[in-house]
């Protein structure tokens, strides 16, 4: 939830957003004896006989899971994510306080009615539960990797499904610098800014436009600037899906805001209320 709210600028003051933002990559790491335990329930066997070679010590870790540098015996250098132990119970406890304090804020603060906090809630509870199964997240990465596998600008990593289950996802490692540190100024790069942000726009736009498939976890700490200047996405726990109906909708709106055309716009929205039953 921290990671979603600093995205929002806009509801929240720069010190609050900086404090939310180490949790987009940089949440205290769980022990690496609990880590192997995962894996080797999962795999039935032991860790080394499952990786050639396993740091021990993560170079990633995230609110549900954290990421390690292993080798297969194939050679091949991949990235280890590992979910957080009982993080499913901890995100339903967790979820349960928050839904409480959705009630109790819904009854107290009139206000707040407009922001629907008790649906926010409940829809942040089952994207949540669903990310946690990693098998899910790697075949949304599979799904986004074969539509772009042809672009030169955009980039998604491999799967290795033989060494991925419902809380251990092996993917190929890809070295490069996350959106998040060139935002932020902690590191530089030599490419056009403007043209990267220009390629990252127009991936979004063919993301629900053209493939009616898209990354939903897109904070900077998922994109990542690749030395070949190529655009890798990370994290595909939480996916949408327009359907055909949909996007034209969509498309419809996004050219009414660009055109300024208030009334289009708004019988845009009309539209989708009526034929999705939003409210």
């Amino acid at each position: 939830f921290g990671q979603i709210l600093s995205t929002r600028a806009d509801i929240l003051p720069k010190e609050y957003i900086n404090e939310l933002e180490k949790l987009q990559n940089s949440v205290p790491p769980f022990s690496f004896e609990e880590a192997k335990k995962i894996i080797e329930n999962d795999f039935n066997k032991p860790l080394a006989e499952i990786y050639e070679e396993f740091s021990a010590i993560p170079f990633a870790s995230a609110s549900l899971g954290q990421v390690y540098k292993a080798k297969l015996f194939s050679g091949d250098t991949v990235a280890v994510k590992v979910q957080r132990p009982k993080a499913k119970e901890l995100i339903k406890q967790d979820t349960e306080v928050l839904l409480m304090l959705a009630h109790w804020i819904d009854r107290h603060a009139p206000d707040a009615k407009g922001y629907n906090l008790i649906e926010v809630v409940q829809e942040f509870k089952r994207w949540t539960l669903n990310e946690l199964d990693y098998k899910k997240e790697a075949a949304n990465c599979e799904i986004f990797s074969n539509f772009f596998k042809d672009d030169k600008h955009i980039y998604g990593p491999k799967v290795f499904w033989q060494y991925s289950s419902g809380s251990v996802l092996t993917l190929e490692l890809v070295n490069g610098i996350s959106l998040g540190d060139l935002i932020s100024g902690r590191k530089e790069i030599k490419s056009d800014k403007k043209h990267l942000a220009h390629v990252i726009a127009d991936s979004f736009v063919r993301q629900f436009f053209q493939y009616g498939f898209f990354h939903a976890d897109p904070h900077p700490g998922n994109i990542f600037i690749l030395p070949n200047n190529k655009i890798l996405f990370l994290d595909f726990g939480m996916v949408g899906f327009l359907d055909e109906k949909l996007t034209g909708l969509a498309l419809g709106i996004f050219f009414s805001f660009i055109q300024k055309d208030t009334d289009s716009l708004v019988r845009g929205l009309l539209q989708i209320l009526v034929n999705y039953g939003w409210t």
